[in-house]
């Protein structure tokens, strides 16, 4: 199937509303392109910077599909946007990124499972399922787990760490739902690196940016980090690696652990652009939600 360029003065609706979607919005605008929003929030940041907000949860279909249906394109910024809502939308315009990555990012079974047979670096894990497989995870990995619901869990909510707490009080806390164990590193930093692909298939991706979190949530960052050269350029080669092997279009974030011996393994994937960024300096956001924009409109 063709594609064709989304020229200017077309329309763009962003799935989301939040800081992140006024962002995109913002930068959309400047470059000439009208733009609407999604979000359960009828007062979301992004409904001042917009031509159009539509109220809706994000399992509720036919609001996506009222907002698509008066778009060029799709994108999101947020990832718990459900695969109904996505699909509803893609029936009035194309969405990027597409369901079949969105699917993977919000399980984290699949994705670490995903990485894992792609040949991506991740730290050691188990699919946990019932509290006996929790047993049997801090038996092979040790007490210094963090333990996260496979689904649901953002910004620091929905996972515990352990530390010789008992399996059941830690199982039922999260809610006996399935969760990835996690062994815990002996980490020197944590970085995220942001990776654009258009449809036919360009792909750039951004400097790394340092991530200091408190209690697993993101309280600030450094961009560019402060990484020795080499591992920037693993790290870059890692992101673009997974665009290419998810057939992206859009844009991706991807988060990596940076180990005491300078190893680097990837934590999570998050198919919108990242809070790190706008933690960072304000050139390099308006960069990132710039290519945000191309990833999504621009095809050669």
């Amino acid at each position: 199937m063709t594609t064709s360029a989304i020229v200017q003065g077309s329309t763009i609706g962003i799935l989301g509303g939040g800081q992140l979607g006024r962002m995109t919005a913002m930068a959309a605008r400047s470059l000439g392109y009208r733009v609407q929003v999604m979000d359960p929030d009828p007062s979301c940041p992004a409904r001042f910077v917009v031509d159009a907000c539509f109220v809706g949860s994000w399992d509720d279909a036919k609001a996506a599909s009222d907002l698509a249906r008066g778009s060029d394109v799709i994108t999101l910024e947020i990832e718990q946007i459900s695969i109904a809502s996505l699909e509803a939308a893609e029936r009035h315009a194309p969405v990027r990124p597409g369901k079949g990555i969105l699917a993977m990012v919000q399980d984290r079974i699949r994705q670490k499972n995903w990485l894992r047979d792609q040949g991506f670096p991740v730290g050691p894990y188990r699919a946990i399922y019932s509290e006996a497989d929790l047993v049997k995870a801090m038996a092979e990995l040790g007490d210094r787990i963090y333990l996260k619901r496979a689904q649901g869990g953002y910004d620091g909510r929905g996972q515990v760490k352990l530390e010789g707490q008992d399996a059941g009080v830690a199982w039922r806390s999260l809610g006996e739902q399935p969760c990835v164990a996690e062994q815990a590193f002996d980490l020197k930093s944590e970085i995220s690196v942001m990776v654009a692909r258009n449809p036919s298939g360009e792909v750039v991706a951004y400097p790394a940016a340092t991530n200091h979190h408190e209690q697993q949530i993101l309280v600030w960052s450094a961009l560019p980090s402060s990484i020795p050269g080499s591992l920037e350029s693993r790290a870059q080669e890692l992101a673009t690696g997974m665009a290419r092997q998810l057939g992206l279009e859009g844009l991706l974030a991807v988060e990596m652990f940076v180990t005491q011996g300078d190893g680097l393994f990837v934590n999570e994937l998050a198919p919108r652009p990242h809070n790190s960024y706008h933690a960072s300096e304000r050139c390099c956001v308006t960069s990132q939600f710039e290519q945000a924009v191309r990833a999504c409109v621009i095809c050669r």
